[in-house]
């Protein structure tokens, strides 16, 4: 059925050609391209020392859906919070991408206010040419402007919802805290 043949595509790495798609009746055919998937993806970072702009800084994701769960995770020895933020949103996208192909999905944002206003004000910043309203150039653009052209091949619609990091509330807020967390350690342990 297309439910199994879905959850191989989510799980499976991405292949290279092609796969084919399944013999529909073309009433079943009309009735499934009214469908679109909802996809959840909930990320957090943590840094060594937020005050400062360089440092180690760990990356957790967890996009979720009907058909699998993707956990996406990243840190980096000398970087910003921000351009973290910015470069693990980007990865988590691509990995989505790679998984839906040509699919049109709703996409549903949890994220730090960075993450949700750079998402909210990129379409704004690429028409300007990616300085702000003040004429100043946006930060970490290069990877915006990346962002924005996945978002715009895969997002039928997009829900943005700042995550405050409230404790217990959701298990994805918390499994992506606990990623950046664990990532973080790697970097600030000895020996590293």
């Amino acid at each position: 059925g297309e439910v199994s043949v879905w959850s191989a595509r989510w799980a499976a790495p991405a292949p290279k050609a092609p796969i084919p798609k399944p013999v529909i009746e073309p009433a079943i055919a009309k009735e499934a391209s009214k469908v679109v998937r909802d996809i959840t993806i909930t990320i957090a970072a943590k840094a060594a020392n937020p005050a400062v702009n360089a440092g180690p800084v760990g990356f957790g994701a967890v996009l979720r859906s009907d058909i699998g769960t993707i956990v996406v995770h990243g840190k980096a020895k000398a970087t910003s919070l921000p351009r973290l933020l910015a470069e693990g949103t980007l990865e988590s996208l691509r990995r989505l991408q790679r998984r839906l192909g040509d699919e049109k999905v709703t996409l549903k944002v949890f994220a730090p206010q960075y993450v949700i206003s750079c998402l909210r004000n990129s379409k704004t910043w690429a028409a300007q040419g990616w300085k702000k309203t003040n004429g100043f150039p946006v930060r970490h653009a290069d990877v915006w402007e990346q962002t924005l052209g996945i978002t715009d091949a895969i997002a039928d619609s997009m829900a943005l919802v700042i995550d405050e990091r409230a404790a217990g509330i959701d298990a994805d807020r918390d499994a992506a805290m606990h990623i950046a967390s664990e990532q973080l350690a790697m970097l600030t342990s000895k020996g590293q």
